[in-house]
């Protein structure tokens, strides 16, 4: 048996922006590329659809049209993406911190080494 007349969904869902890479956290002087995905109202992937790049402080982050940005000074900004939808702006935020370089390059060695054992100590500093 048949179904007569026309079946109606109400898929709608309201459109979403979302930023996609999982990066909160950037080492002073590093740049990096983040990338958003937007999905209309049926939930469907919207490629190529403008969006727009912001920093709230850009002496700490900078980000340019294409979402690259680039870590200036240690400190925290708010990426946003933000994309028009209708009549409506759509946005998405990621909280980024920049931090100073962990790890300290030691490129030059000198001293005396000093045991309190009986073996006889032989050799030279080893660098990289």
């Amino acid at each position: 048996m048949s179904c007569g007349g026309i079946d109606l969904i109400d898929d709608y869902v309201p459109p979403v922006l979302r930023i996609t890479t999982p990066l909160t956290q950037l080492t002073l002087g590093n740049t990096f590329q983040f990338e958003a995905s937007y999905f209309n109202n049926v939930g469907e992937l919207v490629t190529n659809s403008p969006i727009e790049w912001e920093s709230t402080n850009n002496e700490i982050l900078s980000v340019d049209g294409a979402g690259n940005i680039e870590a200036l000074t240690p400190g925290t900004a708010t990426l946003t993406v933000s994309a028009l939808v209708s009549t409506s702006i759509i946005t998405s935020q990621s909280f980024i911190y920049v931090i100073e370089p962990i790890v300290a390059m030691v490129t030059s060695f000198s001293g005396e080494l000093v045991s309190k054992s009986n073996y006889k100590l032989v050799g030279g500093f080893y660098t990289l």
